[in-house]
């Protein structure tokens, strides 16, 4: 029955979403009132189509979630490198050090301001540098 078929899918996709079939079984059920035919070639292809739509819908919200997550770990390595990068030099630290106010530069670069103010907080800067283990490591 035509009607069976409408009300059935209307009440099924307040609950849930209809499937492919149920879909194609809806539409050739319309269409056998409207009085037009279709061949089983043809709902076997409205199937396959409405079930591709539905893989190209999964794959967009699986491919954005992807981008997201990839967006955030390019973030988090382009807050590494920051890390990584001596404040005055502005390359990768190889020999990281702690200087008297409380930044991490390299020690070659460093060297050369003690008794100087600090080119990040304009305190002087004390000749005690510290190995930073922890920035080498990055």
């Amino acid at each position: 029955d035509a009607n069976g078929a409408a009300s059935k899918a209307a009440e099924q996709s307040v609950s849930e979403p209809l499937s492919p079939a149920e879909i194609a079984e809806a539409v050739n059920e319309l269409l056998a009132r409207l009085q037009v035919s279709t061949s089983l070639d043809q709902t076997k292809l409205l199937e396959q189509v409405l079930g591709l739509k539905q893989d190209c819908a999964s794959l967009r919200k699986e491919s954005n979630s992807a981008r997201g997550q990839a967006e955030k770990l390019a973030a988090r390595q382009d807050r590494l490198r920051e890390l990584c990068v001596c404040p005055i030099t502005r390359e990768v630290m190889t020999d990281p050090v702690l200087a008297s106010d409380g930044h991490v530069y390299e020690r070659s670069a460093i060297q050369r301001l003690v008794g100087h103010p600090s080119p990040l907080t304009r305190q002087p800067l004390l000749p005690n540098l510290t190995p930073s283990h922890a920035h080498k490591t990055l």
